[in-house]
């Protein structure tokens, strides 16, 4: 458990409990082949044209902070802030071809999440008072990565090309954090630093994809209290305040460079992420 003193108040914070479950977003893909134990999951888009998604296990976070003195407690959310420092991930084909997708992290981490005006995770939960000058909140959240790629390459030189491997992974770091905007403080209480591979090899014919590291997932928690106070666009953080969403920083790689696109790997622009000013603090 991590504590932390700010303006007369005792803050204390813990990342209880973090597990890994099945991917529940498997339910519009035909199932793959994968062991009846595996908690990655994978298959076929139903959609046309046929794509294959892949998805790592679910990951959650289950919190606890506390708040001890006499303040006014809508001034403090408490959440999960969750960034990446790093994504990247390839199609592989005969003859050397590929297909490169990355988030663009060249500028600074990225803040993981679809909301262009919060900084959580998911939604960040309001303090409940258990009784005088005592005041806590729980929180759950949870994230699990995945990607989808046609299954062939279509190129000038060859008709269509099957996919033959897969390459790639995700790096985030999660923080327990209670946050203060009027103060522009942030307390962060402990941390969580995984990845997310998708590195294997898959067989068309079968549908049978197998990954380097069955386990996909690999994640280290520190219990260590951090109080930032008085943050500004120049204080050195490890989790991102800007407010693009990480899906914005997407980018395909093609001959000329990288450049920006869809959720779904088209290109969108013939330049790649230039990132907006737009900030929490403003």
């Amino acid at each position: 458990m991590a504590t932390q003193r700010f303006n007369g108040l005792d803050f204390e914070g813990t990342l209880d409990g973090i597990n890994l479950e099945p991917n529940r977003q498997d339910d519009w893909i035909k199932q793959g082949t994968f062991p009846e134990s595996s908690k990655f999951r994978y298959g076929v888009t139903r959609w046309t044209p046929d794509n294959i998604w892949f998805g790592a296990p679910e990951i959650s976070f289950a919190g606890k902070v506390t708040v001890r003195g006499s303040f006014d407690k809508r001034d403090w959310q408490i959440g999960i802030l969750q960034s990446i420092s790093k994504a990247t991930w390839a199609w592989h084909y005969p003859n050397g071809r590929r297909k490169c997708y990355r988030l663009n992290t060249d500028y600074r981490r990225l803040k993981d999440n679809r909301d262009d005006e919060s900084i959580f995770l998911r939604n960040p939960r309001e303090l409940s008072t258990v009784c005088v000058g005592w005041h806590e909140a729980q929180v759950n959240a949870f994230d699990a990565p995945s990607v989808t790629f046609p299954f062939r390459h279509d190129s000038p030189e060859i008709a269509f090309e099957q996919l033959i491997r897969t390459e790639g992974a995700y790096h985030f770091h999660t923080f327990l954090a209670a946050v203060n905007r009027n103060a522009m403080t942030i307390i962060t209480f402990a941390q969580c630093d995984w990845t997310a591979t998708f590195d294997g090899g898959y067989d068309l014919q079968t549908n049978e994809w197998k990954p380097t590291n069955p386990e996909i997932m690999d994640y280290r928690i520190s219990d260590e209290g951090v109080l930032y106070t008085d943050i500004s666009r120049s204080t050195r953080l490890p989790f991102s305040l800007y407010l693009d969403t990480a899906l914005t920083a997407m980018e395909f790689q093609t001959t000329a460079g990288w450049v920006t696109c869809c959720q779904k790997g088209l290109p969108i622009s013939d330049k790649g992420y230039t990132p907006s000013s737009r900030w929490w603090g403003d």
